[in-house]
């Protein structure tokens, strides 16, 4: 069994003082709906294996402030990947094929619209409430929970994961 949990960076800065795009950082609306969401995880006590994260500033600076959650354990490593960047769904499988099957469950965490698209293509319900609300929008700081029948991360594929829960920041506020 293989746990999927596909995150939106939490919201950020406009605009960078520093760069481009890829340079933007957390707001503070950012900074405390990670916050939530790190508590969140923690109170189910979700904590990933191994973290696959977008190399922008906005992405890993949320992973640098919900590893705090994942106290009692040993850090999940995580690897940052410029090819993760404004990704489309198909790049995105791609880069979680690459999962070593000792991770039972993986955190990634990146941009929409392909995060968002990604979490819809692997879901296999097309009914229900949490379907419907994956449907409906994934904003900064989303989190989608998928659950797969597979002894290797490459086995993902297309409406093959069990949507668990889909989590918006705003649902915890």
């Amino acid at each position: 069994m293989k746990t999927l949990i596909l995150m939106r960076h939490a919201k950020a800065e406009t605009v960078s003082l520093r760069g481009g795009d890829h340079d933007r950082a957390l707001s503070q609306k950012g900074i405390k709906r990670t916050h939530l969401i790190g508590t969140y995880l923690q109170d189910r006590n979700i904590s990933p294996d191994a973290i696959l994260t977008s190399s922008s500033q906005r992405t890993t600076e949320t992973v640098d402030r919900l590893l705090p959650f994942f106290a009692g354990r040993d850090d999940p490593p995580v690897t940052n990947s410029r090819a993760l960047y404004l990704a489309d769904p198909d790049r995105i499988l791609s880069e979680i094929w690459t999962t070593e099957d000792d991770v039972e469950t993986l955190l990634a965490v990146g941009h929409n619209p392909g995060f968002h698209e990604l979490a819809s293509q692997l879901a296999k319900s097309q009914s229900g409430e949490v379907f419907a609300k994956l449907q409906s929008n994934f904003p900064t700081g989303a989190l989608a929970i998928l659950h797969f029948d597979a002894a290797s991360w490459t086995e993902i594929d297309a409406r093959g994961g069990q949507l668990e829960d889909v989590v918006f920041p705003s649902d915890l506020a």
